[in-house]
């Protein structure tokens, strides 16, 4: 993750989403704001759009000192070297738009439901994603009671469980995004 550039205002719409992400946001290169960056979904490339000049110059110049994006292909460049291509913003924006929607996804599964790894493996959930849940609303309960009893539930029947509720919503943002 890019810690000098970052997007807000982030608006996704998942629906025009065809072959690339339909959204547009504005950029920030060292907390100021340089532009903004928009992608119609098509399969094109993103717009980028500066309204700081100096700034959005400042943040291509950090952007060509980055190292180059090696690749997991198992075809190397002609010179039998890994296949490598060089840092964009492009790219940087799309991370960085794939980092907001798994966040946004981890944070409605832990509103409206006790997501739990049943056997305790962090390391095998983050590859595969695959989880158990119980819903967090049932009439008559408050969510805080619900938690407490689905968690007491959980924990006697699977003492090496892991409740990814009361994990830090970082480390949880994390696993979900390996098993992206």
């Amino acid at each position: 993750m890019n810690e000098r550039i970052t997007l807000k205002g982030i608006k996704h719409a998942a629906f025009a989403s065809e072959e690339t992400h339909c959204f547009q946001a504005t950029v920030y290169f060292d907390n100021k704001k340089v532009g903004t960056v928009s992608n119609e979904g098509r399969g094109g490339c993103d717009y980028e759009y500066p309204t700081d000049n100096n700034g959005w110059d400042k943040m291509e110049s950090y952007i060509d000192t980055l190292p180059p994006i090696m690749t997991d292909y198992r075809l190397p460049n002609a010179d039998g070297e890994p296949f490598t291509y060089k840092e964009s913003l492009e790219g940087i924006c799309c991370d960085l738009l794939n980092d907001w929607l798994i966040e946004k996804d981890v944070k409605r599964t832990l509103k409206n439901s006790l997501a739990f790894v049943i056997d305790g493996d962090l390391e095998a959930f983050a590859k595969t994603g695959e989880f158990c849940r119980f819903p967090l609303k049932k009439k008559g309960w408050t969510r805080d009671k619900l938690v407490e009893g689905y968690t007491k539930i959980v924990m006697e029947k699977h003492p090496e469980a892991v409740i990814l509720n009361n994990l830090p919503l970082a480390k949880v943002v994390q696993l979900f995004g390996g098993a992206a």
